[in-house]
């Protein structure tokens, strides 16, 4: 994504299969946009960039929400946050990354299946993922 965009993909699942060249990202986010995913699952190949110039008003975002709109109650993903180890009530979404999720080159998540709940801003949240374990997978 160029800089100051704003995308938003609304889909039952959301597969990115871009891989990347070189030492490119196959997903890139731009300092001051936005990438709205609105989904129940979402997978990405490659590894994830973020760009920052070092001012945090213009940091790229990926905002993962498992709702069809802002104002619409009508769920994607129906995962409970008390199945998982997350917030009861919340309906939570499932991140898988083949890749890093990278800001500035330092690696802010690292491959593996998370779950997110949902309105999860990225990079601000990423602490807040949940990694998927065997003990807590919900199909």
């Amino acid at each position: 994504m160029s800089r100051d965009t704003t995308s938003s993909f609304t889909a039952t699942s959301i597969f990115f299969d871009y891989t990347g060249s070189g030492g490119n990202p196959g997903v890139l986010v731009k300092n001051r946009s936005s990438l709205t995913l609105r989904t129940g699952t979402v997978v990405i190949r490659g590894k994830v960039g973020i760009e920052n110039n070092s001012n945090p008003s213009r940091i790229g975002k990926i905002i993962l929400r498992t709702r069809q709109n802002n104002a619409d109650a009508t769920l994607i993903s129906t995962i409970d946050g008390s199945a998982i180890g997350g917030t009861t009530g919340v309906s939570y979404g499932k991140l898988y990354l083949v890749g890093p999720i990278v800001l500035n080159g330092a690696t802010i998540v690292e491959a593996g299946g998370y779950y997110y709940k949902d309105g999860l801003v990225l990079p601000d949240n990423s602490t807040e993922l949940i990694r998927i374990t065997k003990d807590n997978y919900v199909e």
